[in-house]
């Protein structure tokens, strides 16, 4: 559900109408995000109300307030794998990304999130229970496309989706680490995540947070 506020009042009045029963409109928080079809539920159940109204205004689902929408482009790089390697001029093991492309993509990504917060004129990470939602796409091998009058058709065979290396876990791991201190003090804020990687140009990570309103039966 996506945040509306007019609806989020509307909501409010909900309560207030049903003030003759037991409902009471301290005890509820405001509905921040109801898309119509709960609302018009929410509706028909008040008007119905009675004694069951304190129970019909109850969140089912949680409540999730958009914080924070942003595009990285680049190929998407993973993160997770380590290497390490002793340096002697050090005197200590060197701690390194596996993947080659690793620091460069999380540099965009860092770069990306930062101008975000800034454009949404936040001057510190957000707190609070968090959900992001990344969605990466990555660009189709030309070996999908037929040839010569086929030139830029699909062919049949083509996968529907990216199942090959990197894992999809990875690529979030580098996105959020790169997003640590900037989007969120540390990423044990994160307490919901839907994470997709699919095929489309250019390629990119779409990335957008949300922050914890309301939990399902409160």
């Amino acid at each position: 559900m996506r945040a509306d506020d007019a609806i989020g009042r509307w909501a409010e009045l909900l309560v207030r109408y049903d003030a003759g029963n037991a409902a009471k409109p301290g005890r509820y928080k405001p509905f921040a995000e109801v898309d119509m079809e709960d609302l018009r539920a929410v509706l028909e159940r008040v008007v119905q109300g009675g004694a069951h109204a304190e129970q019909a205004l109850r969140l089912t689902e949680d409540v999730w307030r958009l914080k924070l929408l942003f595009t990285v482009l680049g190929e998407p790089a993973p993160g997770g794998s380590k290497d390490g390697f002793y340096s002697k001029k050090l005197n200590r093991v060197i701690i390194t990304d596996a993947s080659k492309g690793a620091p460069a993509w999380k540099k965009k990504v860092k770069a990306a999130a930062e101008a975000a917060m800034a454009a949404k004129g936040y001057t510190a990470p957000l707190a609070g229970p968090l959900h992001f939602e990344m969605t990466f796409y990555v660009e189709r091998p030309a070996g999908h496309y037929g040839t010569g009058r086929n030139a830029g058709v699909l062919k049949g065979s083509a996968r529907i989706r990216p199942t090959v290396a990197p894992d999809t876990t990875k690529l979030v791991r580098a996105a959020e680490d790169a997003m640590t201190k900037v989007v969120w003090p540390d990423d044990c804020w994160v307490v919901d995540q839907v994470a997709r990687k699919v095929y489309g140009s250019p390629a990119r990570c779409e990335v957008a947070v949300y922050e914890l309103v309301a939990e399902a039966g409160l």
